[in-house]
């Protein structure tokens, strides 16, 4: 309190001597200098104590063209932000992976298509070490057939340096890309191989892109993979499962170790289909789930979930987030701030079509929420806390009529 009460009392001699200049009856030039000059002076102040911070949406910024346009992921890089998804308004055919780089305020620097005649979409980005990017997807252009998962590699300029694609006859996906020091971990799903269905895929590669091991988890049914975090111990899974569980589709949540293998796995859900879509790993120990639980038709679509576990999977607490009493609400994504609690992004249909955030505290406790009407994301990163607090989002948006990538940053 002695601080705000200083901040306060340092202001009054610049209000009072404002006031005694402006309401002075021998007025002249002298007193209109020194009037601005304090006024300036007083501006500054403000904007340090945050009185004129701008708050809500900062600003926002589309890119596309006559097609279907779609960023996934989004990347702070030093001055400015690169973000990844897929277009097919421009590129080589069919649906190309899409990357582009803009400064601090969403504005375009370049843009890179990469792809072939097929439909290649990029879902994932991390910085690659020596510089430039890593970006996982998937792709119907190149491969052993189907589609393939990818892993491209470019420089700091959005060029290409690689390109590597993993998977076999069947139809293969990345979703999640985490760098590990000695090269990347994959995450996505295989109907390739596996147990039967399709299986949830992980994958590692060397700096290079090459397959160093693939590992499937899952059973009869589908099983998918859609979000992969680095451990000190190994990495934890977020996804779906049809094989085990309460019935039809549960969220899932599997730890691994490092070199793959599976140390537990733990489901979430009831008869009917729920999903888990983003997972980090929580200060202090064990891990934040976003996704979708779904319930009966009387009772609406589904809404967003959000779950607090210890080490093992077990939870702490659970939490259920909708915009409105109807239609569908999902979180695609989770980052923790500064706060100690969580924004949570995801999208809504309830009277509309919204990209949603919310943020929470540590408990999971609803702070805030905020709507960009007219938009929505879908998986991937789409989410990240800001260098100076604010929070960037991307996803797709129809404000226009087309449906054109969205990248906009919010500040609360």
């Amino acid at each position: 309190m002695s601080e705000v009460r200083g901040a306060r009392s340092s202001r009054r001699p610049i209000f009072t001597r404002i006031r005694s200049v402006l309401t002075s009856t021998r007025f002249s030039e002298e007193h209109l200098v020194m009037a601005a000059a304090l006024m300036a002076t007083l501006l500054v102040l403000l904007y340090a104590f945050g009185a004129l911070e701008t708050k809500g949406e900062v600003w926002r910024a589309t890119f596309g063209g006559p097609g279907f346009d779609v960023g996934s992921s989004v990347l702070e890089k030093a001055g400015g932000l690169v973000v990844v998804g897929r277009t097919n308004s421009f590129g080589a055919g069919g649906y190309d992976g899409w990357l582009i780089a803009t400064d601090s305020k969403g504005r375009e620097l370049w843009n890179r298509t990469i792809g072939g005649p097929g439909d290649d979409e990029a879902t994932a980005i991390v910085a690659a070490r020596g510089g430039g990017y890593a970006i996982a997807g998937g792709t119907g252009s190149f491969g052993a057939g189907g589609s393939d998962g990818w892993l491209v590699r470019t420089d700091p300029q959005g060029r290409e340096v690689w390109n590597r694609t993993f998977g076999g006859p069947g139809d293969d996906w990345a979703y999640s890309l985490q760098e590990t020091g000695d090269g990347y971990v994959i995450l996505g799903e295989t109907d390739s191989f596996g147990a039967g269905g399709r299986d949830l895929w992980l994958l590692k590669a060397d700096p290079q892109g090459r397959e160093v091991w693939n590992r499937t988890f899952g059973g009869t049914g589908d099983d998918g993979g859609r979000s992969i975090k680095r451990t000190a111990d190994g990495f934890i899974i977020a996804g779906f499962t049809e094989s085990r569980g309460a019935g039809g589709k549960d969220l899932w949540l599997l730890k691994a170790d490092s070199n793959g293998s599976e140390v537990w796995n733990v489901t979430f859900g009831g008869s009917k289909d729920d999903i888990g879509e983003a997972v980090i790993e929580r200060a202090g120990g064990g891990y934040v789930v976003a996704g979708g639980a779904s319930v009966p038709p009387e009772g609406g679509l589904g809404d967003a979930w959000l779950i607090i576990t210890d080490g093992q999977g077990s939870p702490l607490r659970g939490k259920i987030f909708s915009v409105g009493d109807s239609g569908r609400d999902l979180a695609t994504t989770v980052a923790a701030t500064a706060d100690g609690g969580y924004i949570v992004g995801g999208w809504s249909s309830a009277g509309g079509l919204y990209s949603w955030l919310l943020k929470t505290d540590g408990a999971g406790e609803k702070e805030w929420d905020f709507t960009i009407p007219d938009s929505g994301r879908e998986e991937g990163s789409s989410l990240l806390v800001a260098e100076d607090g604010g929070y960037v989002t991307c996803g797709w948006t129809i404000s226009s009529g087309n449906p054109d990538m969205i990248l906009a940053k919010v500040k609360r």
